[in-house]
């Protein structure tokens, strides 16, 4: 998972802004709320919108007044985030956020499909249409040209989209084990799983 965000440059572009309000507004045209991992960041990015279309400072007391407002003030947090080192440019470290953003949306729509393909059971028909809507908005959503690793993760979906619809209302996506309760309860051995077989003594050589 710890690929999927980094804390640090988190905190570095949030307190970049609060040392250099007047970045804010090249930030803000490229990054969301949603697009920060953490929560307590989410909701500072969400004071900072908030304080900006107020006209007021976008400095630590304003936004600290802000946050408790929304009932989201934690100050722990907060000082992790003060005390962070400031940077100057910005570029690469809102490219990061972005791209890891984009990848978190992309595992949430894989593991929204294999519900809706298997769980559901909806018409392969649907699913594609979901598919192409959810995918349509991530890349809509991501303003770094450089999209290969989420561009692999996609085509690695779609794969396993084709092969889910082949299997058609099989629950078992994985390798057959041998064992119909074992295969209800795990849907088949997977790729890279670690099987291990365990059983009581007295139960044979």
């Amino acid at each position: 998972m710890e690929n999927m965000y980094n804390l640090n440059i988190e905190r570095a572009v949030l307190s970049a802004i609060i040392f250099d309000p007047e970045i804010y507004e090249e930030i803000a045209a490229k990054l969301n709320p949603h697009d920060f991992y953490l929560p307590f960041h989410q909701h500072v990015f969400l004071a900072m919108e908030e304080l900006s279309r107020e006209e007021k400072p976008i400095d630590e007391e304003f936004l600290k007044t802000k946050l408790q407002g929304m009932g989201k003030f934690d100050e722990v947090a907060m000082l992790e985030l003060l005390s962070a080192n400031p940077i100057s440019n910005t570029a690469a470290y809102l490219t990061e956020i972005k791209a890891k953003s984009s990848k978190r949306a992309l595992a949430t729509l894989a593991t929204e499909i294999k519900k809706v393909t298997i769980e559901d059971d909806l018409p392969a028909e649907e699913v594609m249409n979901l598919v192409e809507k959810k995918l349509y908005e991530i890349t809509q959503n991501n303003t770094n040209e450089d999209f290969r690793e989420s561009k692999e993760i996609t085509l690695s979906m779609m794969d396993e989209i084709e092969r889910l619809k082949a299997l058609g209302n099989s629950k078992l996506i994985g390798t057959d084990t041998g064992f119909k309760n074992l295969n209800d309860k795990t849907s088949g051995f997977g790729k890279g799983d670690l099987v291990i077989i365990a059983a009581r003594p007295a139960m044979g050589k």
